[in-house]
C-alpha cells in the first residue's frame, strides 16, 4: 500500500517578508509587511494574511488519490482538455479518458501510434503527440470517442517532448534538439525549421518569441522562435542533474531536474537565464507543471510533489502524494492533478480539499466566555460572572470587543432573534438585551426563573428555555 505523506509544515508556507521600513520604500511602491490586512482584498485572496506573524501563508494541501483508469502500456504524458484527460500510452498510443467524473475515470476512445506515443499536447480539435521515431503524429479528436489519425511529419530523431503555439508545434527531438512543424494545415504538417542543442532535447514549452527547452545533461536551452524558420539559441542555464522537463510561468522557468528536484530560472532576460531557487525532491523529477503559486512534479518513484513557489528564490515543499507506480507526466485542470503513472496508467489526484482548522485570531473576555452566536460582523458571548460582550469580528484576525453589558446573574447561553439577545441567566432567569446598536447593549425586559436556565432557542414569537430541575418552559 502506498503511503500519503503530509508534512506538518505545509499548512505554513512563509513568503519573503517585506518590511515596510519609514523613509525606505520605493516612491509610489507600497512594501506590505502583512502586520495588518487594511490592504488585503479578501474577495479575491485565497491566501491566509497572518498578521501575528508577519506572513503570507498558502491554504493547506490535502493530496489524495481521488480516482484512477489503468491503461495497457506505459503511461508517459497527459493533458487535459474540458472533461478529456490524453495520455500518451507507449506503444498503445493515444488513450482518450473521460474525466467528468474525476473519481471515476473511464475510457473514451483510442488511436494507436506508429511507435511510441510519449508526448502529448492538444489545441483546438487536434492532439500532438510525439512519437519517438514516428515523430509527430497529429490526431483529429473532434470526437473524443473515435479520435483518428489526420496527419504525420517525422523528425529527424526521436520526438519526446511537443507544445504548439499557434501555426507551429514545437518538437523535442532528443539528439535534434528543437525541430519546428509547420501545423497550419493539420493533415499535411511540415518541417519549417531546427536548431539543435548541446545535449539530449527532451522537453519544451514556449512563451512569447521564445522556446525554452529541457536539454538533460546542458540545462535549460532558450532558443530565438520569432522567425519559426530560422530558430536561434538565444541563452542557456546549465542545471545540476539532467533537465527532464520545463514549464514557464511569468518571469520564471521551472525545470525538472532528475535527481535534483525542481531548479527555478530568473528568465527575465532570456539571453541570459540564472538559477533563482532549488528544491529538491524525494527521487527523480522528470516533469512539471505549475499552477497558482505551486508547481506539480512528477517525482517518478515518489509520485507527486507539490512545491510552493510564490518566493521563487526559495521554493519549498508543501505537500507529497504517493501513486501506484511511477509518476512520469503531470497537468493540472481545477482542483486536480492528472499524473501518467507508468505501469499504473492514469491518476487522479486531489489537490483542492479545505483547510485543517487553524486560530485566525483571538480576543480574551474579562470572564469565562461559556457561549457565542454570530450575526453579521459580530459575536455575542455570554461570559459567565462577567456579563454579556458583544465583539467585532469584521477583521476574524483582529476581533475586538466593542459593546458589554453586566447581568444580574452568570450568563452561560445566548440565543439571537433579530434585535435581541436572549440571555440564559443562572440565578437570574432570562435576561432580554437590544443588540440593534451592538455598542450599546440594553437590557430591556427579563423573565424570572423558576430554575437555573440551562439553554435557550427561539422561534417566531416563542422564546423555549429549559431550566435546571425544571424541564422544558415556554
Amino acid at each position: 500500500m502506498r503511503r500519503l505523506l503530509l508534512p506538518s509544515c505545509a499548512i505554513a508556507l512563509p513568503l519573503l517578508i517585506l518590511a515596510c521600513i519609514a523613509g525606505e520604500a520605493t516612491a509610489g511602491v507600497y512594501e506590505e509587511d502583512f502586520s495588518t490586512t487594511d490592504h488585503c482584498d479578501t474577495g479575491a485572496t485565497t491566501a491566509l494574511w497572518d498578521t501575528l506573524a508577519g506572513e503570507l501563508r498558502l491554504p493547506a494541501f490535502t493530496l489524495t488519490i481521488a480516482g484512477s483508469y489503468d491503461t495497457p502500456g506505459d503511461a508517459f504524458d497527459v493533458t487535459v482538455s474540458g472533461d478529456r484527460a490524453f495520455v500518451t500510452d507507449g506503444f498503445h498510443g493515444l488513450r482518450v479518458i473521460d474525466i467528468s467524473d474525476p473519481t471515476n475515470p473511464t475510457l473514451a476512445g483510442t488511436c494507436d501510434t506508429p511507435d511510441f506515443a510519449y508526448g502529448v499536447t492538444v489545441s483546438g480539435d487536434h492532439a500532438f503527440v510525439a512519437d519517438r521515431y514516428s515523430g509527430l503524429q497529429v490526431i483529429d479528436i473532434s470526437d473524443p470517442t473515435n479520435p483518428t489519425l489526420a496527419g504525420t511529419c517525422d523528425t529527424p530523431d526521436l520526438a519526446y517532448g511537443v507544445i504548439v503555439s499557434g501555426d507551429h508545434a514545437f518538437v523535442a527531438d532528443r539528439y535534434s534538439g528543437l525541430q519546428v512543424i509547420d501545423i497550419s494545415d493539420p493533415t499535411s504538417p511540415t518541417l519549417a525549421g531546427s536548431c539543435d542543442t548541446p545535449s539530449e532535447a527532451l522537453a519544451v514549452t514556449v512563451s512569447g518569441d521564445n522556446a525554452f527547452v529541457a536539454d538533460y545533461h546542458s540545462g535549460l536551452q532558450v532558443i530565438d522562435i520569432s522567425d519559426p524558420t530560422t530558430p536561434a539559441l538565444a541563452g542557456t542555464c546549465d542545471t545540476p542533474s539532467g533537465a527532464y522537463g520545463v514549464i514557464v510561468s511569468g518571469d520564471h522557468a521551472f525545470v525538472a531536474d532528475r535527481d535534483s528536484g525542481l531548479q527555478v530560472i530568473d528568465i527575465s532576460d532570456p539571453t541570459t537565464p540564472t538559477l533563482a531557487g532549488t528544491c529538491d525532491t524525494p527521487n527523480f523529477a522528470v516533469a512539471v507543471t505549475v499552477s497558482g503559486d505551486c508547481a506539480f512534479v512528477a517525482d517518478r518513484v515518489s509520485g507527486l510533489q507539490v512545491i510552493d513557489i510564490s518566493d521563487p528564490a526559495n521554493p519549498t515543499l508543501a505537500g507529497t502524494c504517493d501513486t501506484p507506480s511511477d509518476a512520469m507526466g503531470v497537468t493540472v485542470s481545477g482542483g486536480h492533478a492528472f499524473v501518467a503513472d507508468y505501469y499504473s496508467g492514469l491518476q487522479v489526484v486531489r489537490i483542492a480539499e479545505p483547510m485543517p482548522p487553524r486560530i485566525a485570531g483571538s480576543v480574551n473576555t474579562p470572564g469565562r466566555a461559556s457561549w457565542v452566536q454570530v450575526a453579521g460582523d459580530h459575536a455575542f458571548v455570554a461570559d459567565y460572572d462577567q456579563g454579556f460582550d458583544v465583539v467585532d469580528i469584521s477583521d476574524p484576525v483582529s476581533p475586538t470587543i466593542v459593546g458589554h453589558v453586566d447581568t444580574p446573574g452568570a450568563p452561560h447561553h445566548v440565543e439571537l432573534a433579530g434585535d435581541y439577545a436572549y440571555v440564559a441567566d443562572a440565578g437570574s432567569g432570562i435576561q432580554v438585551i437590544d443588540i440593534s446598536n451592538p455598542a450599546a447593549p440594553t437590557i430591556v425586559g427579563s423573565e424570572p426563573p423558576v430554575a437555573t436556565a440551562i439553554a435557550s432557542t427561539a422561534a417566531g414569537d416563542r422564546l423555549y428555555v429549559v431550566e435546571e430541575d425544571a424541564g422544558f418552559r415556554v
